[in-house]
């Protein structure tokens, strides 16, 4: 992703719905609103949330339908 610290991550695509994305940090699915939020134009920008800061050998994979 190329970013360090807590974000945000802006997605290429709108999301269907803000339930229709799963974000996953280091493997482990995260749970919108307490792990991370959705915001933007088109829910399309992730903020990290609490503990969850970005490092260089960090992996986000974020999974989602598009509308």
């Amino acid at each position: 992703i190329g970013i360090s610290g807590s974000g945000p991550l802006v997605m290429n695509e709108t999301p269907a719905s803000t339930g229709s994305v799963m974000v996953f940090f280091n493997g482990l699915l995260q749970v919108q609103g307490t792990d991370y939020s959705l915001g933007g134009t088109g829910n399309k920008t992730i903020t990290l949330k609490g503990a969850n800061t970005l490092v260089s050998d960090d992996e986000v994979v974020v999974k989602y339908i598009k509308s």
